[in-house]
């Protein structure tokens, strides 16, 4: 019977598994998420200030990774833009750095990454122009670009300028360069200049510039060109063929064919005979995908970038998964309700759920929409005016969706652990407003220590892997161990995590006799480990993250100062001694020292001498004379080096495992140092000044004890390793023995002689080829023969001008001398990586202050309680520092812990330095130790108010 109690009953409305019940379940789960959706964006516009925490901590770095994204295509080319910045509108470059060899092969997109195998012990020449021209038919177009240097006179004297020997105005370079201001030379007196090179010659198109040397010219400037090689900071002279270009000596820039097609099947032909090819039609079938991988180099910095992203993600995830934890347990009571009119618990999950989809989509879109524009502020503050540097604005929309749909996915995976939680509690207990403190986890503490064990044992593991693989020998395997390198971390922090209720509770018994704000403070975060551990865990990452930062940055800047040689301090001026082959002086030097005391009034100046060495007039080689040189104690050498006592041909002639991991090792001796090699393998160590010149040498002061030294027959070293006991071996060689300057190889005689002084050893600040100074009146009791080898400056209170510089090399010409000033390497890197240190230590401070807020947000029933109970405003005070000092302090400890960990890995695989591993222990233990407690005294300056009492559920 049917429903009315007549008829035939009815067939059942839907089948087991049948499509239409399998429809209604679809729409029903449509359902249930606009429902979830609805109710969690109403949650998410009521408790803002959660929300707002939530958006920040997504925002920010998806901004960061927005604008690093935009920057980073930024900086690789499309094939277009390629083809218009290096070739204009020729068909094709050529180079000729290797000579013919039949089995040389280049990278098709880049012509200078080359595979050239040797052909033995005599290296093939490299073709000349002739050569180039018959590889192609008779009559082939080509433009032939040359560089070299002219000495040209300025408004305040002479200076120095590059010169480009080549038609590059014409019309087939159209797209590379374009006169900006004039017209094109039509004759070989004629040239261009660059914007900066007109201002430093303090002309104006149309006028005449006069070229000192290497042979005297007037040239009239008839424009000003634009080059997109060069910055606009490039100051260069662009001479036409002629004349005054044919006297100058001359370097190979390249061969432009601007209308013979280089394809595929010419590359492998024209590689044999020893050229090398940047081809508008290989390029033109390029993606930038493929330009990017043959221009940028070996993924170590890869690697950091992506070590950055998947903890920045981390972090993401710890600090947003703490703020659902505290909104989920914020409204129990409505989900409560919801569940007690027949919510379901798949329907509570998807509401929390959905906040995080709502809160991370909010937080892609802004931070894309923020990043994008913080990308082209970045650009246009940091472009040189070169269009390599930014070869565009690339802001591709995919991979800003992707961002957004990252971040989306990002805020989804941050509520599930509390939308797992928001299914699983009490109702009645929520209705009534109590809460519980959650059970310990017996399991938990075991798994979290095997985690971390895992985590160190891939991290270290996978680092060695790599470094014995040479990175590039095995490329699949290779990236395996870099995944499992990055991931160790994660691993060991996931199991600190799990490990953190044991932790706090540990901490808790240990401060049982503390005060009552201590014992207090760590009961809480003992009991209420659900808001303690993601706060100290989100600390734990952001200081894992700044000091991985802090450490590759400083051993990386640490690395480029060693490998840059430094003529004198900073700042100070070389004045050139022109020499003869018998090693005298072209000019007085006293004249030389006039002109500088004259155009330099303020500067201290001093004369440094050099062993007096004659050369062969013939082949330019030393042929009379001696060098006297610091013998290095053996003791001090190299283990890799056979005359150490150390030295094991079983490890250093082997290419065993075993062998090569000794190696390895030992190459993080400070003894095998690229400035200790340099020490131990230069011929050009002493130099002989009197007093004044010692003073400049260190900088200013003389300490006494360094002075005594010198003045009474003994040498000062700023080289620690060159001293055995107080004493330094000096030994004579003949002119003609052993290396003319730094090497590897071993003199095959005895010194002349040899003798042993007393030495004192200085810091030095700069590492100087010089590292073993004495006076003349040492000198000259020892016997050695002296010639001046250079003037060194030292400016007053203001450093040398341009002007000052111009002015001397002017006046310097006419005596065949010249004036360098130390400038030091470039700090470019240095400001990157200052920057992005000081990032990481505000993301820190930031993200311990948000972590901290979180729990005294989630515990503020606590604070009712406190004050029900009569608590004064000092003890709630000190309840606050002792919590900030429990969280950030064991966060901070943790996470430095990891830092350094990864840190070491990297070093180890050989991923930013190849020297010891040497972190800055003062600034990290400024981040381990007193940020902690700047942060927690913080926390104490702002402890709030008493909570009111007007609501009882307060206390529940």
């Amino acid at each position: 019977m049917n429903r009315h109690g007549t008829g035939a009953t009815e067939r059942p409305r839907y089948k087991r598994g049948g499509p239409d019940r399998e429809q209604n379940r679809l729409r029903r789960s449509l359902a249930e998420w606009r429902l979830a959706l609805r109710i969690a964006r109403r949650s998410v516009w009521r408790s803002r200030g959660t929300s707002l925490i939530v958006v920040i901590m997504v925002l920010l770095p998806v901004a960061g990774f927005s604008a690093a994204a935009v920057i980073g295509q930024s900086t690789f080319p499309t094939p277009q833009e390629k083809i218009a910045a290096e070739l204009g509108q020729n068909e094709a470059k050529l180079y000729t750095d290797i000579g013919p060899n039949p089995h040389a092969s280049q990278n098709r997109f880049d012509p200078h990454d080359i595979n050239s195998p040797s052909l033995g012990s005599t290296p093939s020449t490299p073709l000349d122009e002739d050569g180039v021209r018959a590889l192609f038919p008779a009559g082939t177009e080509m433009f032939v670009v040359r560089n070299s240097d002219v000495r040209a006179e300025t408004s305040h004297g002479v200076a120095s300028f590059p010169v480009t020997v080549g038609a590059l105005w014409d019309d087939a370079f159209t797209g590379r360069t374009n006169i900006i201001e004039g017209r094109a030379p039509s004759t070989g007196s004629e040239v261009l200049v660059t914007s900066a090179a007109l201002e430093h010659l303090g002309a104006h198109v149309g006028d005449s510039v006069t070229i000192v040397s290497p042979s005297q010219a007037d040239l009239t400037i008839t424009g000003v060109l634009r080059d997109a090689q060069n910055a606009d900071a490039v100051e260069r002279i662009y001479l036409p063929e002629g004349d005054f270009a044919s006297t100058l000596s001359t370097r190979l820039d390249g061969y432009f064919l601007p209308n013979t097609v280089v394809d595929m099947g010419d590359l492998a032909r024209l590689n044999h005979a020893g050229v090398t090819v940047l081809s508008r039609d290989i390029l033109s079938h390029a993606t930038s995908l493929e330009l990017a991988g043959a221009s940028s180099p070996f993924q170590p910095f890869g690697v950091l970038i992506a070590m950055a992203a998947v903890f920045a993600i981390f972090e993401i995830v710890l600090l947003a998964g703490a703020a659902f934890a505290v909104g989920a347990r914020k409204q129990q009571r409505a989900l409560a309700t919801l569940a007690s009119v027949g919510g379901s618990k798949r329907v509570m999950r998807r509401i929390v759920l959905s906040q995080g989809i709502v809160l991370g989509g909010i937080g892609g879109i802004v931070g894309v929409v923020i990043g994008v524009p913080t990308a082209a502020v970045v650009m246009a503050i940091t472009s040189d005016g070169s269009a390599t540097l930014y070869w565009g604005f690339h802001a591709q929309p995919l991979v800003l969706g992707a961002i957004i749909a990252l971040a989306v996915i990002v805020g989804l995976t941050s509520a599930v652990i509390p939308a797992r939680a928001a299914a699983k509690f009490d109702v009645l207990a929520a209705l009534r407003g109590s809460r519980r403190a959650a059970a310990p986890s017996r399991a938990a503490p075991r798994f979290g220590l095997a985690f971390m064990i895992l985590g160190i044992v891939s991290t270290i593991g996978s680092a060695i892997s790599i470094r014995n693989l040479e990175w590039d020998a095995h490329p699949a395997l290779t990236d395996v161990l870099l995944s499992a390198m990055i991931a160790g971390p994660l691993i060991a922090q996931i199991g600190a995590i799990m490990c953190g209720g044991l932790v706090l509770r540990t901490i808790s018994r240990l401060t049982s006799h503390f005060s009552i704000g201590a014992r207090l403070a760590s009961r809480d975060s003992a009991s209420n480990t659900r808001r303690s551990v993601p706060a100290f865990a989100s600390v734990m990452v952001t200081a894992f993250l700044a000091i991985t930062v802090i450490c590759i940055g400083t051993v990386q800047t640490q690395q480029l100062t060693a490998q840059y040689v430094y003529s004198t301090l900073p700042g100070q001026a070389t004045v050139f001694i022109p020499k003869n082959l018998d090693n005298s002086e072209r000019v007085a030097v006293g004249d030389i020292e006039a002109i500088v005391a004259e155009d330099a009034p303020m500067a201290s100046v001093a004369r440094f001498y050099d062993p007096a060495i004659e050369l062969d007039p013939n082949t330019g080689m030393p042929s009379d004379g001696v060098h006297v040189t610091a013998s290095v104690p053996v003791a001090h050498l190299c283990p890799s080096n056979p005359l150490s006592p150390e030295y094991d041909a079983g490890v250093w002639e082997s290419s065993s495992a075993a062998a090569l991991e000794q190696q390895h090792l030992t190459a993080t001796d400070a003894r095998c140092s690229a400035s200790a090699e340099l020490v131990s393998h230069s011929w050009n160590q002493i130099s002989v000044t009197t007093l004044a010149g010692l003073a400049i040498w260190l900088g200013g002061h003389v300490p006494d004890d360094v002075r005594k030294t010198f003045e009474s027959g003994g040498v000062v070293s700023s080289a620690p390793m060159l001293i055995n006991d107080g004493h330094l071996t000096l030994q004579w060689w003949a002119a003609d023995e052993g290396p003319s300057g730094s090497s590897s190889e071993l003199p095959s005689q005895q010194p002349l002689t040899e003798t042993t002084m007393r030495a004192v050893s200085v810091k030095a600040t700069y590492p100087l080829p010089h590292r073993v100074l004495m006076s003349t009146e040492t000198a000259e009791t020892l016997g050695i023969s002296l010639a001046v080898g250079r003037l060194v400056a030292s400016p007053g209170s203001e450093a040398f001008s341009q002007a000052q510089i111009d002015k001397l090399n002017g006046d310097l010409g006419a005596l065949n001398s010249g004036v360098f000033v130390e400038r030091g390497p470039d700090q470019t890197w240095r400001y990157i990586i200052a920057i992005v240190a000081l990032l990481a230590g505000v993301l820190f401070v930031c993200a311990s202050a948000v972590a901290i807020g979180l729990s005294r947000a989630d515990g503020r029933a606590d604070d009712a309680t406190l004050s029900a109970v009569g608590a004064t405003r000092l003890l709630r005070r000190s309840f606050s520092f002792w919590q900030a000092i429990i969280l950030v302090g064991v966060g901070t400890l943790i996470g430095t812990t990891a830092g350094l960990l990864i840190s070491y890995g990297l070093r180890v695989a050989g991923a930013f330095s190849s020297g010891p591993f040497t972190p800055p222990w003062l600034v990290l233990g400024f981040v381990a130790i007193g940020m902690p407690v700047a942060i927690a005294i913080g926390s104490w300056l702002v402890a709030s108010k008493p909570t009111t009492l007007a609501r009882r559920v307060a206390i529940g």
